[in-house]
């Protein structure tokens, strides 16, 4: 189905027909290949909204430091000698140079390579050569490095912000906290990061990725049909049940599990004494849902991905559980950068930290099977929408809009959505609305 493309229609009245189109389950193609949708959303999604920079544990010590992205704009995270998580723009305030090329590192300070000037590991300037030259025109309290305006952690996650406007986290995640817990929170001793989080550029528009993770459960049978044929996947003969959820901000999750009263638990690889634990730190009604989940997964508009996997590091071996975090960064139109992050429980064994990591390499580390299918299909669509006939069709996004219903039976928040056929599209069409108020609502 093709729509005439107008290039002179106006931005306003272009994401008046986007969102006439996602009413009746349509896509425009031209919102994954157009030049302006994407300068808006870098103003007014990425530039207002709470952003994920990483997790507690790849900064443990004071002085450690990670080089990190939001959107175009490169960050430090780190932990100032103060013991204070902050998020610090890597750019010198005398002429924009890079301060810290290096990724990781402790330092207790920073100087740019271009003309010297440092800062401490606050942000603060500490000297600049040549200060006299200044008078008393060079205030070392107004010329540190620009910090980012708010940053909170969530069980660990840390996300920042440089909108002072913007809600508070808690607002910001809603009822997506009950999800996070549910994979975050299995233990006291919380998740730690296994090695240093994997990175690779793909020719695809970030939002692809980011509108599959929030809900495309249609694609799994087909675009994995070869990694599925690895038998490093588990199965079970249970009966199968597969929810798309919606939830507030344009976050959304998917199961893929079996029914009430049926328990996958024994794929997940863990002790005894480690699920006594985890049943401990859950709810009663989140013990009950991940009793029934072979995996999960979600996208935390914009661009903070989540997989809760249980999975074989080769085929005959028995599965373990890991969590999956990926970052969707944009760099252009139709390139974004991944981030992906390995999370075990911290108080797990080294073995079993060792045979999560080999899994999640297999599958979806950046040469993993099920991880090659991805990239492929998410440059597919990439690249038709460029040409001038591709960029005027109208995709179909309206799978479940007849016979979808809710069940009510499920103890987590949202509104979760399930039916026969277990192809749903939902959570896209709840995503690209959520994501739309975000450009409008910016103007």
């Amino acid at each position: 189905m093709r729509k005439k493309d107008n290039p002179t229609r106006s931005m306003e009245s272009t994401l008046e027909w986007i969102a006439k189109s996602i009413d009746q389950g349509l896509l425009p193609a031209m919102v994954l290949s157009d030049a302006a949708i994407y300068e808006l959303e870098m103003e007014r999604l990425f530039a207002r909204s709470w952003l994920y920079l990483g997790h507690e544990s790849e900064v443990p010590k004071p002085g450690d430091y990670v080089a990190r992205s939001m959107a175009a704009d490169p960050v430090l995270l780190i932990r100032s000698n103060d013991g204070e998580i902050r998020v610090l723009l890597n750019a010198c305030r005398h002429r924009g140079n890079i301060v810290c090329r290096a990724e990781r590192g402790n330092t207790t300070s920073f100087q740019c390579s271009y003309h010297g000037w440092r800062y401490d590991n606050t942000g603060r300037l500490v000297t600049a050569p040549g200060m006299e030259a200044y008078g008393d025109k060079l205030d070392p309290a107004q010329w540190g490095l620009v910090r980012a305006a708010k940053v909170e952690r969530y069980n660990g996650l840390i996300f920042a912000t440089f909108n002072p406007e913007v809600p508070s986290l808690d607002e910001y995640l809603g009822g997506m906290k009950w999800y996070l817990d549910l994979v975050t929170k299995r233990s006291d001793a919380g998740l730690q990061a296994v090695g240093a989080p994997h990175r690779w550029i793909i020719p695809a528009n970030w939002k692809l990725p980011a509108d599959q993770f929030v809900g495309d459960t249609a694609h799994f049978p087909y675009a994995h049909i070869s990694a599925l044929g690895l038998g490093t996947w588990p199965m079970t003969d249970a009966p199968p049940w597969v929810a798309n959820i919606s939830l507030e901000n344009g976050h959304g999750v998917w199961i893929r599990g079996v029914e009430s009263g049926y328990s996958l638990m024994g794929q997940r690889g863990y002790s005894d004494s480690f699920v006594t634990s985890l049943k401990s730190n859950l709810l009663p009604a989140q013990v009950e849902a991940l009793e029934r989940t072979g995996s999960l997964g979600g996208n935390l508009l914009p661009n903070l991905a989540f997989m809760d996997l249980q999975f074989a590091d080769e085929p005959g071996s028995p599965s373990v559980g890991y969590l999956s975090l990926r970052l969707w960064n944009p760099i252009s139109v139709d390139q974004t950068e991944v981030w992906s992050w390995c999370m075990v429980e911290r108080d797990t064994s080294p073995e079993f930290k060792d045979t999560a990591y080999k899994a999640y390499l297999r599958g979806f580390g950046p040469s993993g099977a099920f991880e090659q299918d991805d990239m492929i299909v998410w440059a597919g669509p990439t690249r038709t929408a460029k040409g001038p006939i591709g960029r005027t069709l109208l995709q179909n996004i309206s799978m479940g809009m007849a016979n979808t219903k809710l069940d009510q039976s499920f103890p987590g928040p949202g509104k979760v959505y399930v039916n026969k056929s277990r192809f749903l599209e939902s959570n896209l069409r709840a995503f690209y609305r959520s994501w739309l108020e975000n450009l409008v609502r910016g103007a």
